[in-house]
């Protein structure tokens, strides 16, 4: 079994089911994310993920946007979500510095809600 690793830019959590079929909503959350992923963008890295894991291997998404795995409950990923446990903090802090200066300057935040969901 092979692990695919892909880097997800657009902010996925905005994939909620309901948001992205109801044009209300839909129009809302465009104006008002700040992030700058509009829908259209989320919604070809969710088709892009789930191309991916047709090949049934495993797909580790290594997201900018994502902090804690509740951000994708009502998303159409749920049903594909595995949690992975890093019980090595050195192995966590290793990770965290190979995504670059922006997420090595937030490690302390990251490696206390690591403690915490530990």
């Amino acid at each position: 079994m092979g692990i695919i690793i892909t880097r997800v830019s657009a902010d996925i959590s905005l994939a909620k089911k309901n948001a992205l079929n109801n044009p209300s909503k839909r129009a809302l959350i465009e104006r008002s994310n700040s992030r700058g992923s509009n829908l259209v963008e989320v919604q070809n890295e969710i088709e892009r993920i789930f191309e991916l894991s047709k090949s049934l291997q495993l797909v580790v998404l290594d997201c900018d946007t994502i902090n804690h795995p509740s951000q994708l409950l009502k998303t159409s990923l749920n049903p594909i979500l595995v949690y992975l446990q890093i019980s090595s903090p050195k192995v966590l802090q290793r990770l965290i510095k190979s995504r670059g200066k922006s997420q090595a300057k937030n490690m302390n935040v990251q490696m206390v809600a690591a403690e915490k969901l530990a």
